[in-house]
């Protein structure tokens, strides 16, 4: 009699669970995202925006990474490149702050065609589908964004920063282990951002914002911008790469504003595999 009873209570005990409601997706249902398990290798995802100080639309592609990092956190990496067409990314007196960079511009030649080719505001989000449509609208980053830090990993990317105030030199150690195997080329990219500069933006509707807020400013790559070799093909997973490289802050930045990123991408298909961000002064 009492393994009868067992056994009916077991019975009720499944019946009970497989009538609870599972979510296996929360955000599906208007929930959450949940956290993110810090012990496990989580993609992250580059955003290179393209982007100029008299583009009215711009501020609008700056909010799109914004409310991703809302979102995502320090999942989503932003690298705001000025970088086009003098009549957006040009210096006058309405907006004398000059943001392009030799790398920014080298980065977009080679994936626009040419400087006059860049159109403004769009960009890259982890410069998938080159070379035929690698170049996104702004308002198709949050989906491609959310795709992609839901696929599997391909690297685990380790960067520990030294930064001497001093001699205001950074060295940057890059540690990338390959999580299985590559027949193509790997290269890295080291780069130096700033946040929380103040200067004129030209607004959505038409006006002058003196006080606009420009983050993650490209200034300078210590890498070539398009990549040094991190490890030719052919790559066997459980591979442990090192590089170290030092680059130099100049005076006219904040260092507490200032980020290294750091990424890793395929040399063939030019995708960013993996890509971290620290602070230059923690």
């Amino acid at each position: 009699m009492k393994t009868i009873l067992k056994i009916v209570g077991f019975l009720l005990l499944v019946v009970s669970f497989s009538a609870c409601d599972v979510i296996d997706n929360p955000i599906k249902e208007g929930g959450s995202r949940p956290p993110i398990d810090t012990n496990l290798v989580v993609r992250k995802v580059l955003i290179e925006d393209f982007t100029g100080h008299q583009c009215k639309n711009c501020p609008n592609a700056a909010e799109e990474i914004h409310k991703l990092q809302g979102i995502y956190g320090d999942n989503v990496i932003g690298i705001a490149i000025h970088a086009g067409p003098s009549n957006f990314t040009g210096t006058n007196a309405d907006y004398p702050t000059d943001y392009r960079t030799p790398e920014g511009n080298q980065i977009g030649v080679f994936f626009y065609g040419s400087i006059s080719g860049i159109s403004l505001p769009s960009g890259m989000v982890s410069r998938i589908n080159y070379p035929t449509s690698h170049i996104k609208s702004y308002t198709s980053w949050p989906a491609i964004a959310t795709g992609l830090l839901d696929s599997i990993p391909h690297i685990k990317l380790k960067a520990t920063l030294a930064y001497n105030a001093a001699d205001s030199s950074a060295t940057v150690d890059v540690e990338a282990t390959a999580l299985k195997d590559f027949t193509d080329d790997l290269k890295f990219v080291v780069m130096i951002t700033e946040s929380d500069i103040v200067s004129p933006q030209l607004m959505p509707d038409g006006s002058r914002n003196v006080n606009y807020v420009h983050q993650h400013v490209l200034r300078k790559a210590f890498t070539q911008a398009l990549g040094d070799d991190l490890a030719l093909s052919p790559i066997t997973a459980t591979s442990v790469l090192t590089k170290q490289i030092t680059g130099t802050v100049s005076s006219a930045w904040v260092a507490a504003n200032c980020d290294i990123v750091v990424y890793v991408y395929n040399e063939r298909t030019k995708e960013v595999l993996q890509a971290e961000q620290v602070h230059l002064i923690p």
